[in-house]
Protein backbone atom coordinates (compact mmCIF):
# COMPACT_ATOMS: atom_id res chain seq x y z
CA UNK A 1 0.00 0.00 0.00
CA UNK A 2 2.77 2.19 0.71
CA UNK A 3 4.45 1.50 -2.35
CA UNK A 4 1.36 2.32 -4.52
CA UNK A 5 1.13 5.96 -2.55
CA UNK A 6 4.33 6.48 -2.94
CA UNK A 7 3.87 6.09 -6.97
CA UNK A 8 1.02 8.24 -7.54
CA UNK A 9 3.50 11.27 -5.07
CA UNK A 10 6.51 10.66 -7.45
CA UNK A 11 4.25 11.15 -10.76
CA UNK A 12 1.61 14.16 -9.86
CA UNK A 13 4.34 16.38 -7.55
CA UNK A 14 6.28 16.74 -10.78
CA UNK A 15 2.93 18.62 -11.44
CA UNK A 16 2.61 20.41 -7.88
CA UNK A 17 -0.03 18.16 -6.87
CA UNK A 18 0.91 16.43 -3.67
CA UNK A 19 -2.59 15.30 -2.39
CA UNK A 20 -0.41 11.64 -1.98
CA UNK A 21 2.39 13.21 0.02
CA UNK A 22 2.50 11.94 4.00
CA UNK A 23 3.32 15.30 4.96
CA UNK A 24 3.57 18.93 4.42
CA UNK A 25 1.16 18.53 1.14
CA UNK A 26 -0.36 21.93 1.24
CA UNK A 27 2.76 24.29 1.11
CA UNK A 28 3.10 26.99 -0.01
CA UNK A 29 5.73 26.10 -2.15
CA UNK A 30 3.78 23.41 -3.99
CA UNK A 31 1.17 25.03 -4.01
CA UNK A 32 3.21 27.79 -6.11
CA UNK A 33 4.16 25.20 -8.62
CA UNK A 34 0.65 24.31 -9.09
CA UNK A 35 -0.76 27.52 -9.88
CA UNK A 36 2.39 27.93 -12.42
CA UNK A 37 1.36 24.66 -13.82
CA UNK A 38 -2.61 26.17 -14.26
CA UNK A 39 -1.72 29.04 -15.69
CA UNK A 40 0.78 27.03 -18.51
CA UNK A 41 -1.90 25.02 -19.08
CA UNK A 42 -4.40 28.04 -19.98
CA UNK A 43 -1.23 29.46 -22.51
CA UNK A 44 -0.92 26.33 -23.80
CA UNK A 45 -4.76 26.30 -24.60
CA UNK A 46 -4.58 29.95 -26.34
CA UNK A 47 -2.20 29.23 -28.01
CA UNK A 48 -2.99 25.74 -29.50
CA UNK A 49 -6.67 27.17 -30.28
CA UNK A 50 -5.33 30.22 -32.09
CA UNK A 51 -3.47 27.14 -33.73
CA UNK A 52 -6.25 25.17 -35.05
CA UNK A 53 -8.59 27.96 -36.34
CA UNK A 54 -5.43 29.36 -38.37
CA UNK A 55 -4.99 25.92 -40.03
CA UNK A 56 -8.09 24.95 -40.37
CA UNK A 57 -7.84 25.00 -44.11
CA UNK A 58 -5.20 22.82 -44.14
CA UNK A 59 -6.94 19.13 -42.52
CA UNK A 60 -3.42 17.53 -41.99
CA UNK A 61 -2.27 20.17 -40.32
CA UNK A 62 -5.36 20.93 -38.04
CA UNK A 63 -5.87 17.26 -36.90
CA UNK A 64 -2.03 17.47 -35.89
CA UNK A 65 -2.37 20.53 -33.81
CA UNK A 66 -5.65 19.38 -32.31
CA UNK A 67 -4.20 16.30 -31.19
CA UNK A 68 -2.07 18.73 -28.61
CA UNK A 69 -5.15 20.85 -28.24
CA UNK A 70 -7.30 18.38 -26.42
CA UNK A 71 -4.41 17.27 -24.27
CA UNK A 72 -3.92 20.89 -23.50
CA UNK A 73 -7.58 20.97 -22.72
CA UNK A 74 -7.69 17.93 -20.42
CA UNK A 75 -4.29 19.03 -18.39
CA UNK A 76 -5.70 22.70 -18.06
CA UNK A 77 -9.04 21.09 -16.25
CA UNK A 78 -7.46 18.42 -14.29
CA UNK A 79 -5.04 21.22 -12.95
CA UNK A 80 -7.75 23.30 -12.00
CA UNK A 81 -10.00 20.79 -10.26
CA UNK A 82 -6.72 19.38 -8.14
CA UNK A 83 -5.93 23.01 -7.30
CA UNK A 84 -9.33 24.04 -6.28
CA UNK A 85 -10.50 21.06 -4.59
CA UNK A 86 -7.23 20.50 -3.48
CA UNK A 87 -8.52 19.76 0.22
CA UNK A 88 -11.45 17.95 -1.00
CA UNK A 89 -9.22 15.63 -2.29
CA UNK A 90 -7.10 15.37 0.57
CA UNK A 91 -10.06 14.70 2.90
CA UNK A 92 -11.18 11.66 0.81
CA UNK A 93 -7.63 10.07 0.41
CA UNK A 94 -7.48 10.90 3.88
CA UNK A 95 -10.73 8.92 4.60
CA UNK A 96 -10.75 6.36 2.20
CA UNK A 97 -7.51 6.09 0.23
CA UNK A 98 -4.78 5.56 2.85
CA UNK A 99 -6.98 3.40 4.78
CA UNK A 100 -7.42 -0.45 3.02
CA UNK A 101 -10.64 -0.75 4.40
CA UNK A 102 -10.90 -4.12 2.61
CA UNK A 103 -8.35 -5.47 5.25
CA UNK A 104 -10.91 -4.27 8.23
CA UNK A 105 -13.59 -6.50 7.11
CA UNK A 106 -14.68 -8.96 9.70
CA UNK A 107 -14.21 -11.86 7.42
CA UNK A 108 -10.56 -10.71 6.33
CA UNK A 109 -9.46 -9.57 9.86
CA UNK A 110 -10.47 -13.75 10.36
CA UNK A 111 -8.73 -15.22 7.96
CA UNK A 112 -5.67 -12.93 8.46
CA UNK A 113 -5.11 -14.45 12.17
CA UNK A 114 -5.56 -18.31 10.80
CA UNK A 115 -2.90 -19.99 12.03
CA UNK A 116 -4.19 -23.58 10.68
CA UNK A 117 -3.17 -25.54 8.06
CA UNK A 118 -5.59 -26.91 5.36
CA UNK A 119 -8.46 -25.25 3.02
CA UNK A 120 -8.12 -22.08 5.68
CA UNK A 121 -4.24 -21.23 4.97
CA UNK A 122 -4.88 -21.53 1.68
CA UNK A 123 -7.62 -19.02 1.62
CA UNK A 124 -5.34 -16.88 3.89
CA UNK A 125 -2.32 -16.73 1.42
CA UNK A 126 -5.19 -16.30 -1.69
CA UNK A 127 -6.25 -13.10 0.28
CA UNK A 128 -3.08 -11.75 0.30
CA UNK A 129 -1.58 -12.88 -2.71
CA UNK A 130 -4.25 -11.06 -4.19
CA UNK A 131 -4.55 -8.23 -2.27
CA UNK A 132 -0.52 -7.82 -3.30
CA UNK A 133 -1.46 -8.12 -7.11
CA UNK A 134 -3.68 -5.74 -7.06
CA UNK A 135 -1.77 -2.69 -5.55
CA UNK A 136 1.18 -4.17 -7.68
CA UNK A 137 -0.97 -3.91 -11.02
CA UNK A 138 -1.70 0.01 -9.95
CA UNK A 139 1.89 0.48 -9.91
CA UNK A 140 3.06 -1.01 -12.95
CA UNK A 141 -0.08 0.51 -15.33
CA UNK A 142 1.12 4.34 -13.34
CA UNK A 143 4.92 3.21 -14.17
CA UNK A 144 3.99 1.95 -17.74
CA UNK A 145 1.72 5.14 -18.59
CA UNK A 146 4.27 7.45 -16.97
CA UNK A 147 6.99 5.77 -19.12
CA UNK A 148 4.81 5.98 -22.59
CA UNK A 149 4.11 9.88 -21.99
CA UNK A 150 7.96 10.40 -21.50
CA UNK A 151 8.57 8.78 -25.18
CA UNK A 152 5.41 10.20 -26.77
CA UNK A 153 6.53 13.61 -25.79
CA UNK A 154 10.77 12.88 -26.22
CA UNK A 155 9.14 11.60 -29.94
CA UNK A 156 7.41 15.17 -30.67
CA UNK A 157 10.79 17.13 -29.74
CA UNK A 158 13.22 14.54 -31.19
CA UNK A 159 10.96 14.92 -34.31
CA UNK A 160 11.18 18.92 -35.29
CA UNK A 161 14.91 18.75 -34.09
CA UNK A 162 15.72 16.25 -36.30
CA UNK A 163 13.59 18.06 -39.15
CA UNK A 164 15.68 21.39 -38.36
CA UNK A 165 19.17 19.15 -38.48
CA UNK A 166 18.47 17.74 -41.54
CA UNK A 167 17.08 20.85 -43.61
CA UNK A 168 20.12 22.44 -42.45
CA UNK A 169 18.01 25.77 -41.84
CA UNK A 170 18.11 27.41 -38.69
CA UNK A 171 15.56 30.04 -39.76
CA UNK A 172 12.65 27.25 -39.31
CA UNK A 173 13.01 27.39 -35.92
CA UNK A 174 10.74 24.40 -35.59
CA UNK A 175 8.77 23.77 -32.51
CA UNK A 176 8.62 20.53 -30.52
CA UNK A 177 4.58 20.84 -30.21
CA UNK A 178 2.13 22.53 -33.00
CA UNK A 179 1.71 26.20 -31.03
CA UNK A 180 0.18 29.67 -32.36
CA UNK A 181 3.24 31.37 -31.23
CA UNK A 182 2.29 35.64 -31.04
CA UNK A 183 5.77 36.76 -31.32
CA UNK A 184 9.12 36.42 -33.24
CA UNK A 185 11.76 33.54 -33.16
CA UNK A 186 14.08 34.90 -35.40
CA UNK A 187 16.39 35.82 -31.85
CA UNK A 188 18.03 32.54 -30.51
CA UNK A 189 17.61 33.42 -26.69
CA UNK A 190 13.41 33.81 -27.64
CA UNK A 191 13.69 30.56 -29.60
CA UNK A 192 14.98 28.83 -26.41
CA UNK A 193 12.31 29.91 -23.82
CA UNK A 194 9.90 29.44 -26.30
CA UNK A 195 10.77 25.97 -26.90
CA UNK A 196 11.48 24.98 -23.44
CA UNK A 197 7.50 25.92 -22.69
CA UNK A 198 6.44 24.24 -25.71
CA UNK A 199 8.52 20.83 -23.79
CA UNK A 200 7.22 21.90 -20.57
CA UNK A 201 3.73 22.09 -21.57
CA UNK A 202 4.09 19.08 -24.13
CA UNK A 203 5.46 17.01 -20.95
CA UNK A 204 2.93 17.96 -18.81
CA UNK A 205 -0.17 17.23 -20.90
CA UNK A 206 0.79 14.29 -23.16
CA UNK A 207 -2.30 12.06 -22.59
CA UNK A 208 -6.73 11.18 -23.85
CA UNK A 209 -6.97 12.94 -28.00
CA UNK A 210 -7.82 12.36 -31.86
CA UNK A 211 -4.39 10.53 -32.80
CA UNK A 212 -7.10 7.65 -34.11
CA UNK A 213 -7.85 10.11 -37.02
CA UNK A 214 -4.21 11.08 -37.55
CA UNK A 215 -3.16 7.57 -38.07
CA UNK A 216 -5.75 6.78 -40.12
CA UNK A 217 -4.84 9.35 -42.92
CA UNK A 218 -1.45 8.80 -42.36
CA UNK A 219 1.08 6.66 -43.58
CA UNK A 220 1.47 3.86 -41.12
CA UNK A 221 4.73 3.26 -41.21
CA UNK A 222 6.54 6.40 -41.27
CA UNK A 223 8.58 7.88 -38.58
CA UNK A 224 6.03 10.90 -38.24
CA UNK A 225 2.92 8.80 -37.16
CA UNK A 226 4.83 6.44 -34.55
CA UNK A 227 4.44 9.33 -32.04
CA UNK A 228 0.77 9.25 -33.21
CA UNK A 229 0.56 5.68 -31.84
CA UNK A 230 2.35 5.89 -28.29
CA UNK A 231 -0.24 9.44 -27.88
CA UNK A 232 -2.59 6.61 -28.54
CA UNK A 233 -1.31 4.19 -26.36
CA UNK A 234 -1.07 6.70 -23.57
CA UNK A 235 -4.90 7.36 -24.12
CA UNK A 236 -5.65 3.97 -23.07
CA UNK A 237 -3.45 3.60 -20.03
CA UNK A 238 -5.32 6.48 -19.20
CA UNK A 239 -8.82 4.89 -19.43
CA UNK A 240 -7.34 2.09 -17.92
CA UNK A 241 -6.35 3.37 -15.14
CA UNK A 242 -8.91 5.20 -14.31
CA UNK A 243 -11.31 2.27 -14.80
CA UNK A 244 -9.37 0.78 -12.01
CA UNK A 245 -9.08 3.10 -9.77
CA UNK A 246 -12.69 4.59 -10.15
CA UNK A 247 -13.42 0.00 -9.36
CA UNK A 248 -11.80 0.05 -6.15
CA UNK A 249 -13.18 3.22 -4.87
CA UNK A 250 -16.93 1.49 -6.01
CA UNK A 251 -15.74 -1.71 -4.18
CA UNK A 252 -15.01 0.59 -1.16
CA UNK A 253 -18.25 2.43 -0.92
CA UNK A 254 -20.20 -0.56 -1.49
CA UNK A 255 -18.80 -1.64 1.87
CA UNK A 256 -19.47 0.99 4.30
Amino acid sequence: MEETIQAFHNVLSVAGVTIFAKNNWDSKLWLTLQIFNVIVGFLTIIFTTCFVVINLSDILVCIQGACIWTTGLIMFISFGVCLVFRKEFRLFLNEMGFKDHMLEMPLIIYVLKLERGGRLNELKGLVIDSHEKLLKLTRVLLKTYVVSVWLCASLYLSDSVYQMATREDDSLRLMGFDMWIPWSLENFYVYIATFIFNAYSGYLCCIVCVCSVKIAISDKSSPDTIKYYIHEFCFILVVLMFCLLGQQVENELTKV
